[in-house]
This record gives structure tokens, C-alpha cells and sequence, in this order.
């Protein structure tokens, strides 16, 4: 914080878009146009926020919306919203494909993700979030090996997404597998701390 700035003034905001708005078709997102698009921009703009947090499997519709994400992010900026801070990696964990603790999935997993880091660009993405295991249900018992997996997964991914400038974060639910104190202590020790 530099001289003469308040505690809120370092703050920056941004907004993980768990947004719906009822209609008389029922609930539905901003991405389903433009002009919902707009609105919601506009609103949240309004009360402070500054970028947005998105799904990564929003981009096909804004890159539908607008052309191009770069044109995308040119409207989120006439609207006040600088850009798209933190895509949220929403893959379904699936051992036969897409499962961190299953390292027969790893090169899949991460030609996905190097996907997305392609695809971004644009949007001004500092953070790929990843929940870095399964639900607990499916991963269980959670083993050391299994662990150790999904820190070389999300390593070797966080590895090439520092690539394109963006950060690989992790996102605790309560219903993944790796939650327990020692299993989170494991996973960062494990995991390569950049």
C-alpha cells in the first residue's frame, strides 16, 4: 500500500459471475445475449467491481456473442469491467478421462487446460482456478499416491499456464477429496510452489 492509500483504496474487486435472472422462460445466464450481457456489466460495474471471474466453458458463448474475445473484452471495458480476472476450470472429474488422482488422464487434463490457456488470451486472465481433486466419493480412500498425482497434475499445468502469464490456483470445496489438514499439507508440499 503506498503512502496516502486507504485500506480500501488497495483493494481491487471482482465478481465470480453466479449470476441468473428469471425470465418468463425461467432462470437464465447473462451469456445468452448481449443485451443481458450488458446489463449485468453494468450493474456490477455500478456497485465497485472492477473485473469478473468466469467459467472457462463460458468462452465459446462470448466468443460467439462478440466475434472474438478480444472484441468481448473491448465491450466489458466501455461497460466499466476491465477484464476476465480468474477462469474457473469446470471439468468434470471422470476417472476414465479427466481425473487428477488417475495419471493415465494427466496428458488429456493438461492439453485441455493448454486449450484454454489458448483460447483466453485476450481477456486479460491472471488465474486458472482448479479444484485439485474429485469429489471425496469418487477419489476415496484418499491415498498418499493419490495425492502425490494430482500435485504433479496441477504442477506440470501451473508450469505451463505461468506461460501464458497466468497463475494456476486452487480452490478448496468441502466436497473434494484432498481437505483434511495433513491431506492439504501433503498437496503443497508436493505441488511446485510456483
Amino acid at each position: 500500500m503506498s503512502e496516502g492509500t486507504t485500506s480500501a483504496q488497495a483493494l481491487r474487486y471482482a465478481y465470480i459471475d453466479h449470476w441468473r435472472i428469471d425470465t418468463a422462460q425461467g432462470r437464465l445466464s447473462q451469456y445468452t445475449s448481449v443485451e443481458r450481457f450488458d446489463s449485468f456489466l453494468r450493474q456490477i460495474a455500478a456497485v465497485g467491481f472492477e473485473a469478473i471471474e468466469t467459467f472457462d466453458f463460458h468462452l465459446g458463448v462470448m466468443r460467439e456473442l462478440f466475434g472474438s474475445l478480444g472484441e468481448c473484452r473491448a465491450f466489458m471495458q466501455s461497460r466499466g469491467i476491465e477484464r476476465v480476472l480468474s477462469l474457473f476450470h469446470a471439468v468434470m472429474y471422470d476417472e476414465r478421462q479427466s481425473a487428477p488422482d488417475v495419471p493415465a488422464t494427466h496428458d488429456r487434463m493438461f492439453g485441455y487446460a493448454k486449450h484454454i490457456m489458448e483460447t483466453s488470451q485476450g481477456l486479460g486472465v491472471e488465474n486458472f482456478i482448479v479444484m485439485p481433486a474429485g469429489l471425496y466419493f469418487d477419489v476415496e480412500p484418499v491415498t498418499d499416491e493419490k495425492i502425490r498425482a494430482c500435485a504433479e497434475l496441477w504442477s506440470r499445468i501451473g508450469r505451463m499456464t505461468l506461460d501464458y502469464g497466468v497463475r494456476t490456483c486452487c480452490h478448496h470445496e468441502f466436497f473434494c477429496a484432498i481437505r483434511s489438514e495433513e491431506e492439504l499439507r501433503k498437496f503443497y508440499e508436493w505441488s511446485d510452489s510456483r
